[in-house]
């Protein structure tokens, strides 16, 4: 069997969604190593830079995400959205790791409309969003958080923070 038809197959697949490429390299490839050694088909959905070949670890597959930087572009989120839901209800994980508040939002919600059972959301800084006090992001705050609300405390959600100022 191929490793692609074995990567599909695999009983348990986590998706890591996070930002930036360097970053999965830095923070989170040794999680996704430690995932494939237990037996997960580890998929990590990031944006590639041009150019950049991603490496080649067993039991770990690499896509590339079209992702604007920050939160003032909402037609490259939507697009982001849709390559999120699509990907999620062909790979169908039985856990997506969003990786940053902008992938928690966008993530959880392409998780809740492809049918994904579990949800980590692991909160590395609340960033622009919740830290400015610029009319922009004081209306984006209105909007997001219900809907942030809304998809973090669905059943099979979990929450996790990397410091105690932004779980308060």
């Amino acid at each position: 069997m191929q490793y692609g038809a074995l990567h599909h197959a695999a009983k348990n697949k986590l998706v890591l969604l996070i930002a930036e490429y360097g970053y999965f390299l830095s923070h989170r490839l040794a999680l996704a190593q430690a995932a494939a050694r237990s037996g997960y088909a580890v998929t990590v959905i990031t944006r590639v830079p041009p150019g950049t070949a991603p490496g080649a670890w067993p039991g770990i597959q690499v896509r590339h995400l079209a992702l604007a930087r920050g939160m003032g572009n909402p037609i490259a989120d939507l697009l982001a959205l849709l390559q999120l839901v699509r990907l999620f209800r062909e790979l169908r994980p039985n856990l997506v790791h969003n990786v940053s508040v902008k992938l928690i939002l966008l993530g959880s919600l392409a998780a809740w409309i492809a049918s994904v059972p579990r949800v980590l959301n692991a909160y590395t800084g609340l960033g622009t969003l919740f830290h400015s006090n610029s009319r922009p992001m004081r209306w984006l705050r209105g909007v997001f958080i219900p809907v942030l609300a809304f998809l973090v405390r669905r059943t099979g959600a979990w929450a996790l923070f990397q410091n105690p100022e932004d779980q308060d």
